[in-house]
């Protein structure tokens, strides 16, 4: 289902009080299911909605519920490679308390298929007795990768996932330029949301001017590259910077191995202009150790190294695999 069609189809069961206490969300783009249960949380908080049942989006709740600052919304992610037994408990006691801000309360457990087995059990202790105005969402690639009692105390939805067009348009009508918006999709959607909450179109613009002069000395093995953490990112050698910064030297990477096969990399070749064509010149075999040294980067950074460590560990292997 279109994300469009279930947001229809959410605000009419919330219109007619229908709605059941768990759905699983399933399907590829963890962002357009998030995108739906912010507009379910929307429609059901909103003071002002219309006769639709939709939410205006403009008041107060709604702009919360868009900053993910709606303190009646739970969130459970994987802590690791799991969900463990213990953040269950730790919902099921959130979900006992009375609401603040609305008349009901909400939580979202995002990659749901990664529930340990004891996680599960005990979420599903709460599945068979679920308490009054409490709404449970399951985020999930496939459903079959749920415990079938799990599968079988929730209602399945399919949503299809959001186009990059769609994604960038929907950017677009928040304010980011055409450029900008783009070159957001180089990172991954729970990266491009970290940088949305706090967007500047100055910063982003400075941002995205080291990291492609960074490229430039990683992919040339240039020594300057080990100067340039220092130098040129220095103002971005915080977590949230460093992990997304990976995230967009990947994606030039991975678009430079596919150029030749997949009409998809006309974006960064816009960006890029004249110089993607030099890129083009390096041999795959130098591109493919640069995306494994990207790899080898982001685990440093996920092991609490701190970015400018990892940063410059990143140029040295570079340094050497060019010599």
């Amino acid at each position: 289902m279109k994300l469009a069609l279930a947001k229809q189809y959410f605000r009419g069961l919330i219109k007619q009080n229908h709605l059941s206490h768990a759905y699983l969300l399933t399907g590829e783009g963890h962002q357009t299911k998030a995108k739906l249960t912010q507009a379910i949380i929307q429609d059901l908080a909103c003071p002002n909605k219309d006769e639709s049942g939709q939410a205006c989006l403009s008041c107060s709740i709604c702009q919360k519920v868009e900053r993910g600052q709606f303190v009646d919304h739970y969130v459970v992610k994987p802590d690791g490679r799991s969900i463990k037994v213990e953040q269950i408990r730790q919902l099921k006691h959130w979900l006992t308390t009375s609401p603040m801000e609305a008349n009901f309360k909400i939580a979202s457990i995002e990659q749901a298929d990664l529930l340990s087995a004891s996680a599960a059990n005990a979420l599903l202790l709460f599945l068979e007795e679920p308490g009054e105005n409490v709404y449970l969402f399951l985020l999930a690639n496939q459903s079959d990768e749920l415990l079938p009692t799990i599968r079988s105390r929730t209602q399945e939805l399919r949503v299809d996932p959001i186009s990059m067009e769609e994604i960038v348009q929907q950017m677009v009508s928040q304010g980011l330029s055409k450029e900008h918006a783009v070159l957001m999709t180089c990172f991954s959607a729970a990266n491009r949301q970290l940088l949305l909450a706090d967007y500047q179109e100055e910063t982003f613009s400075r941002y995205i001017q080291a990291l492609d002069q960074f490229l430039i000395y990683l992919l040339a093995g240039k020594p300057r590259s080990f100067v340039w953490v220092q130098q040129g990112l220095k103002e971005f050698l915080n977590f949230k910077f460093a992990v997304c910064g990976v995230d967009y030297l990947m994606a030039v990477a991975g678009a430079l191995l596919l150029d030749s096969y997949l009409d998809k990399t006309d974006y960064l070749k816009g960006h890029f202009q004249s110089r993607w064509e030099e890129f083009k010149q390096i041999d795959e075999k130098k591109v493919f150790d640069f995306e494994q040294s990207l790899l080898k980067c982001k685990e440093f950074l996920m092991a609490n190294v701190t970015p400018q460590l990892a940063y410059e560990q990143l140029a040295l292997d570079n340094q050497i695999k060019k010599s």
